[in-house]
């Protein structure tokens, strides 16, 4: 069981906001998911059809970890730097194609983190491409990730969904897995459904959703077994969001319904929640805490 706190005091800038013309009634910009921090640069139009984003950070993480009994403590430091570039191609009104290239320092070279290409009939969509699956919102507003994101699974998806007047939207997936059974995997190992609800004037969001196999997910818990399984595992995710004016906080819980065979009790079912509350007292200031 870990229970981890943490509180942060984060000056915050993009280049949007060095920009004076924009500085007076620009929203605040805020970097708690994968979409946020994408659309925190600034957008330059190549051409009518073509918008390219670029963004560069650095993450510096001190952990310090104590044990009660006659062990050493044992301390680190890590610095991960990253460059994202995003481009965005649009045919019409109703076909977006989005490629994202990211470079950090565990990269030996630039790898291409996503590319989602989209449709939109109406209040249809479909999406395919390779991308992180709707599993999950990973809502955070601190620069390491919350526990939750062992789940985050990234894969080559085929995806529909389905938008109720923008209050409404709920999604069915499949997706092409790394790991695989060790008697030969079928189409119905990895799929998954999620929902979500915009609530009070989208003050909150309630959502949802079931991926029937989290083997794919970012802590790869059959790397050692070279991501043969014997069973699929599935889990289900809740997340509440809500915002008001210069505070807001988010719930958030993911949780296996099965035990992975080949790891051992104190592994074979990972869950974890997230509990955060955050106050922006200026455009470029956030106190938050986990």
């Amino acid at each position: 069981l870990i229970l981890p706190t943490a509180a942060c005091l984060l000056p915050r800038v993009s280049l949007a906001q060095l920009n004076p013309q924009s500085r007076a009634d620009a929203p605040i910009i805020k970097y708690r998911t994968r979409e946020e921090k994408r659309e925190a640069g600034i957008t330059t139009e190549l051409t009518p059809w073509l918008r390219f984003q670029g963004e560069a950070e650095s993450e510096f993480l001190r952990e310090s970890v104590s044990f009660s009994e006659d062990t050493k403590d044992q301390e680190s430091d890590f610095i991960d730097p990253a460059v994202q570039l995003n481009f965005e191609i649009h045919f019409g009104e109703d076909f977006e194609s989005e490629l994202i290239f990211e470079y950090s320092e565990d990269s030996e070279d630039p790898i291409m983190e996503e590319l989602i290409m989209s449709w939109d009939i109406g209040d249809v969509g479909l999406s395919t491409g390779r991308y992180y699956v709707p599993f999950g919102e990973y809502f955070s507003n601190f620069i390491n990730g919350p526990l939750i994101e062992f789940a985050q699974t990234r894969g080559d998806v085929l995806q529909i969904d389905y938008d109720f007047d923008d209050k409404f939207e709920i999604a069915a997936f499949v997706f092409d897995s790394r790991s695989e059974k060790n008697k030969g995997s079928s189409f119905t190992d990895n799929w998954g459904l999620s929902f979500e609800a915009k609530l009070l004037d989208e003050h909150i969001l309630l959502g949802g959703g079931w991926l029937s196999n989290v083997a794919d997910g970012d802590f790869r818990p059959l790397e050692d077994e070279r991501d043969v399984f014997e069973r699929t595992v599935p889990a289900w995710n809740l997340y509440l969001i809500a915002e008001w004016d210069n505070f807001g906080f988010s719930l958030e819980q993911v949780k296996t319904t099965k035990a992975f065979v080949e790891l051992d009790e104190m592994e074979n079912s990972p869950s974890a929640g997230n509990a955060e509350t955050a106050w922006y007292p200026s455009r470029t200031t956030e106190i938050a805490l986990r």
